[in-house]
């Protein structure tokens, strides 16, 4: 792992499909970088699409900023632009670390591993720029399926809605093994506490266990804090009517 680590943002639908074709996915989301960074270069310097040396050039370009190397392909291109333009109206984008996405792309991995990388990169999708979030089971796992928002089913563990190649995760026992993994070997802190969900941050120089628990808790304060004061003026409501209803039924 080089210092100047490259990472690659595309849209999270992208990894619909991932744990049955795991090759075919992360190639598309290559290919959809290479044509997003040559479709930067032509902006740069003012081209439009065509096939000439401008093109091949871009395609270099690409290929050098990600530290890979292959010759110039249009089929890979044309595809790339075929997603582009699939996916131009997505919002929601996720980063991965083009060292991850090559060793998962070109090298065997078990369904642990590979559904361990989907829960990473649903946090990141969650999480964005903020110092962390408080997440649910349902909406993890419903970013981990490629959508953006989470599936609303009755039931604490009932996850109807996900697909069927994430279905043996769907229990409390297989969501626990990721947290555990991702927290011991991919930087994920993780923090529940009797709370409704779960709070998760990336380890980073800014954020680091005391203070993802501190940040828990301080909201769990305010949140008892709220509730308290709910109830007190639920309360005095219900005494004021009683007041009023003893009032008027004493006046008749």
């Amino acid at each position: 792992m080089t210092e100047d680590i490259k990472y690659i943002n595309f849209p999270l639908v992208m990894l619909r499909g991932f744990m049955s074709d795991t090759r075919s996915v992360l190639k598309d989301v290559l290919y959809y970088a290479i044509a997003k960074k040559i479709d930067e270069y032509y902006d740069q310097e003012g081209f439009e699409w065509t096939i000439n040396e401008d093109e091949c050039k871009g395609f270099a370009i690409a290929m050098s900023y990600y530290g890979l190397k292959a010759k110039y392909n249009s089929e890979r291109l044309n595809r790339g632009r075929e997603l582009m333009q699939y996916h131009e109206d997505e919002s929601l984008f996720v980063g991965i670390n083009i060292d991850h996405l090559i060793s998962y792309m070109n090298t065997e991995k078990s369904d642990f591993q590979k559904v361990c990388l989907l829960g990473f990169l649903a946090f990141k999708s969650i999480i964005q720029d903020k110092p962390y979030c408080k997440v649910t089971n349902k909406y993890w796992l419903s970013r981990m399926d490629g959508k953006a928002k989470s599936i609303r089913t009755e039931g604490k563990y009932n996850f109807q809605g996900i697909s069927d190649d994430l279905q043996p995760y769907c229990n409390k026992y297989q969501l626990g093994k990721i947290k555990n993994e991702l927290r011991d070997n991919w930087n994920v802190l993780v923090y529940s506490y009797y709370t409704r969900g779960f709070y998760v941050a990336i380890k980073s120089d800014k954020m680091n266990l005391d203070k993802l628990v501190y940040c828990a808790e301080v909201n769990r304060k305010t949140t008892k804090e709220k509730q308290a004061q709910r109830e007190v003026k639920d309360a005095r409501e219900r005494a004021l009517l009683k007041i009023q209803n003893a009032s008027i039924n004493q006046g008749k």
